[in-house]
């Protein structure tokens, strides 16, 4: 009797040792799943934003996208209109796609972006630039193409910095100014 206890025990040892060392495979169990995407969606997007009483941008997008950590984004284009004192349109920023990060303050604007200063009929092209509102600054990345056309004018060089009402600018490494012909000769 004796003998068929210690093989009985021995077998149980030997089960739930198997079922110890096969249940646990250092894996923790799944933790809660949270959801990662998109907070809300909004289509045709068409937004006023004032500052003390005064309209200061007006938006506009086909789609925003508010994501969980409250940046938006534009994947199908942007457009902004930036208003000077007295509600008097200064400038229009337009692209193809845009994210904005909350934290930051910051629009990252990409894909055929064109910002025009209403008042000078200056306007910048370039594929990719930032906006960053706390600074008040358009900046575009040195290692970017920028063209500037201004009425007597075609400025192409590398690299911006701009206020955001694109009444000022400076671009960092010209690489060519061009004259239109005189049509009258």
């Amino acid at each position: 009797m004796r003998q068929y206890l210690y093989k009985r025990g021995k077998i149980v040892s030997f089960t739930l040792l198997a079922i110890v060392l096969f249940s646990c495979d250092g894996r923790r169990p799944p933790s809660e799943l949270v959801y990662q995407g998109d907070l809300h969606v909004v289509e045709g997007i068409d937004g006023i934003y004032s500052e003390r009483g005064n309209k200061v941008l007006k938006v506009k997008s086909p789609y925003q996208a508010t994501l969980q950590n409250q940046d938006r984004k534009y994947p199908q284009g942007l457009y902004i209109e930036f208003f000077e004192k007295g509600e008097k349109l200064a400038t229009t920023l337009k692209s193809d796609s845009a994210y904005y990060k909350k934290s930051a303050d910051k629009w990252f604007v990409e894909r055929n972006v064109i910002v025009t200063n209403v008042n000078t009929n200056e306007v910048l092209t370039t594929q990719e630039l930032i906006w960053d509102r706390v600074a008040g600054k358009i900046l575009v990345d040195s290692t970017k193409t920028v063209k500037i056309t201004t009425p007597d004018k075609l400025i192409t060089g590398r690299g911006l910095i701009a206020n955001e009402n694109f009444t000022e600018w400076e671009m960092h490494n010209v690489t060519g100014i061009f004259y239109p012909e005189d049509e009258t000769n």
